[in-house]
């Protein structure tokens, strides 16, 4: 098993971020309190407590918050227990947050929940565990949410009943994005919700995107009705109805794209970025258009284009 290496957070002190690609556990620590009594001149203003930042984390719109005094960590299976079962490796154990914006947003608060942790807000070894490390039972982590499950039970039914073909289609590759996102976040050892209102809030937002994308054609592109407009003359008491067609060929932005393969990015220059690329199959919103060099790009962030050719 690759040796951890673990990153801590003290709040109100910094982060020092360490890790290694595939097990990386993030720890935040509450900031030691004195019990006695100081006086704080009123011109002093105590420091902001930061939220917790995971440098392997690509996503913008999941926010990461510590919550009910549980330490922020987000913990992974360990590589053995992934393929102690060769024939059926665990499965949801990649956060798609690490490789791109989330097609559904939400706040997270670490898996630390779910798991048995140390002194050290570590998680403990455990080789006859599904993760290889001990784990709460779910029932003891929702006790106050009443009736959770039936909530749980029927979206995850939803999740996993999204149809995304062969994933040939630009359609078909952003539902089982979407599906994929799903079940990382209903998968309880991954802890995507903490409260039944959380689960509802992100159930819904879930639905719509998924009404969003079965609503598109094939190639991604929105199904836009053919505008008609009617001109009526009369003559001699008789009405007639010329029609009109207007059809749009033009990108509309934001427009959404996948990539076909691992693509390689490019600054506003033209000049290769080479400290990251994009994963094959991943959704990216575009938000400019521009011809580069040559080559028609699509812009995903502030100074990162991606050529029109490696995605669809």
């Amino acid at each position: 098993m690759k040796k951890l290496l673990y990153s801590s957070i003290i709040l109100g002190a910094g982060l020092f971020a360490f890790g290694i690609k595939n097990n990386t556990v993030l720890t935040v620590k509450a900031a030691e309190i004195s019990t006695e009594s100081v006086s704080i001149p009123s011109e002093v203003k105590t420091e902001e407590v930061k939220d917790p930042v995971n440098s392997q984390q690509i996503a913008t719109n999941r926010i990461n918050k510590t919550k009910d005094g549980i330490p922020y960590v987000e913990i992974r299976p360990t590589d053995e227990a992934i393929v102690k079962d060769p024939q059926r490796p665990l499965s949801n154990v990649n956060d798609p947050a690490y490789e791109g914006e989330l097609m559904v947003p939400y706040t997270y608060y670490g898996n630390g929940a779910v798991y048995v942790l140390d002194d050290n807000n570590q998680p403990i070894p455990d080789a006859n565990s599904e993760t290889g490390y001990q784990m709460r039972r779910s029932e003891d982590v929702y006790e106050k949410e009443i009736r959770i499950t039936d909530v749980s039970s029927e979206f995850t039914g939803t999740v996993y009943g999204i149809n995304e073909g062969t994933q040939t289609t630009k359609k078909e590759k952003m539902l089982a994005a979407l599906k994929r996102e799903g079940a990382f976040y209903m998968e309880f050892r991954n802890h995507g919700y903490s409260t039944k209102a959380e689960l509802i809030a992100y159930q819904k937002a879930f639905e719509n995107k998924l009404a969003e994308i079965s609503n598109l054609n094939d190639d991604g592109t929105l199904v836009v009705k053919t505008p008609v407009t009617e001109t009526t003359t009369v003559s001699h008491n008789h009405s007639s109805t010329a029609i009109s067609n207007q059809t749009q060929n033009d990108e509309k932005l934001p427009l959404v794209v996948v990539t076909i393969r691992q693509a390689q990015l490019y600054s506003t220059e033209g000049k290769t970025v080479t400290d990251r690329g994009l994963s094959d199959n991943t959704v990216w919103v575009i938000d400019k258009i521009a011809m580069i060099n040559g080559q028609k790009m699509y812009r995903i962030s502030a100074n990162e284009w991606v050529a029109a050719n490696d995605v669809i």
